[in-house]
Order: structure tokens, then C-alpha cells, then sequence
């Protein structure tokens, strides 16, 4: 038996009611999810293989491991998420060898073979790219030159030879720091451009302390305020 009981709202309070509820909801399951990324690999040599993925941060008290198990065709699949573009080592079981990058909340692609794992090719992080960069701008730089000048030198025990080398080396460490400084212009806000303040402060030439203080004025007061490389240097 059913029996009729008057409710005491009225239907627009309650069609009002459905509609709170309704647009909470779908307000809720609009809430943007945490930022993640996802690194897929494939490496030749490494069916079977156990795969360590590792934080390499000289910012961090705390570096965390993960690691995972290659299928036959020697892929793999690491999910997570980083505060901020964290440098990362990746290794195998199969030697002692790693591949290093900047790992970023994006989708990332790792290419190549366990055999010789540092030539492995890594895409779809724009920090991967700077710090390539970087790389390229100090290989340029003729070191091999300046270390065969002065090996040459010494063998002769020519003092003057010895002299002129130390001197060549002086004009080659400015022309890199100068290359440096380019790239620090152009991607300012970049990791390995922030990275670039250790070298600026441990130079501790006016020039270079002027501008790793300047560097620190302009992160302050921008989206990476809240790295933790930016406030390591910061307090160091």
C-alpha cells in the first residue's frame, strides 16, 4: 500500500536542487588532473631486461628510483610526475651503462639499443632539446687542440710553450662561458639554464656574480619561483 506524503519544497526548489547537484558534478569531474608524464621505450639488446629509471638531482635530498621489466621486443613504459624538469638516468641489466635527460610532464619517446645506451635517442621533451644544446655549444669548443698544444710542450719542456698553452686554455674557457651565456639569454627559464647559476657563482668574477644575481631576481618573480633549483640556489 502505497501512501501519499506532501513534500515540503515546492518542484522549482527542487528542479533547482537537480541542477546544483548536477553541475557539481560535472564541475568535478572536469578538475584538471594531475600533471604526469609517460616515457616509452625501446631498446635493442634488452628482451627481458630489467629497466632502472633514476632522479640524478644534486638539488634533492632525496632521489627516487623506479624501475620495470622490458617485454620481449625489448619495450617498456615509465608513468609518473615531476614538480619540475627533473634530469633523469635510465639503465639496464645488461651492463653498467646509462642514457641521462630532462624528464618533463609530457610524452616522451626513448629509442635505441642496451648495448651502447648513451646513443639512445630521446624525443618529446623541449628540455632534452636545450640541454642538447648546451652539450653541442661546449663540443664546439677546441679543447683537444689546447690539451695535444700543451702535451706537446711539456714533452719539449718549452716554458714558453707551457706559457702560451695556459693562455690559450684562458681563451677558450671565455669563448664557452660566452657560448654559455648566449643560450642562457635565449632559454632563460629552462633547467639547464638555471642549472647555469652554480657555474656563474662559483666563478666569482663581478661579471658572473652580477649576473647569477640577476638570474636569481628574474626566477623569483616568475613561473619557476617554486623550483627546487631555483630556491637551492637561492639559499646556497
Amino acid at each position: 500500500m502505497l501512501l501519499y506524503c506532501k513534500t515540503p519544497y515546492s518542484k522549482p526548489v527542487l528542479w533547482a536542487l537537480f541542477i546544483l547537484v548536477y553541475l557539481t558534478v560535472q564541475a568535478q569531474s572536469r578538475k584538471p588532473s594531475k600533471p604526469s608524464y609517460t616515457l616509452s621505450g625501446m631498446l635493442k639488446n634488452a628482451s627481458n631486461r630489467k629497466i632502472y629509471l633514476r632522479e640524478h638531482s644534486f638539488f634533492k635530498n632525496e632521489n627516487r628510483t623506479d624501475s620495470t621489466v622490458a617485454d620481449k621486443n625489448g619495450r617498456f613504459v615509465f608513468r609518473g610526475s615531476v614538480h619540475e624538469p627533473t634530469y633523469f638516468l635510465l639503465q639496464t641489466s645488461v651492463n653498467t651503462s646509462v642514457v641521462g635527460f630532462f624528464m618533463e610532464n609530457t610524452s616522451l619517446t626513448l629509442t635505441g639499443d642496451a648495448n651502447v645506451i648513451w646513443e639512445a635517442d630521446i624525443q618529446g621533451s623541449r628540455e632534452e632539446d636545450i640541454r642538447r644544446m648546451y652539450d653541442k655549444a661546449i663540443a664546439s669548443v677546441d679543447y683537444a687542440s689546447l690539451e695535444k698544444q700543451r702535451e706537446d710542450a711539456i714533452r719539449r719542456q718549452d716554458s714558453l710553450a707551457i706559457k702560451q698553452a695556459n693562455q690559450y686554455e684562458q681563451t677558450l674557457l671565455a669563448q664557452e662561458k660566452k657560448l654559455i651565456w648566449n643560450l642562457v639569454q635565449k632559454y632563460p627559464y629552462a633547467a639547464s639554464s638555471i642549472n647555469q647559476l652554480g657555474g656563474l657563482i662559483d666563478g666569482r668574477t663581478s661579471q658572473e656574480l652580477h649576473r647569477a644575481d640577476s638570474l636569481i631576481r628574474l626566477y623569483e618573480s616568475s613561473h619557476v619561483a617554486h623550483y627546487e633549483q631555483v630556491k637551492f640556489f637561492k639559499k646556497n
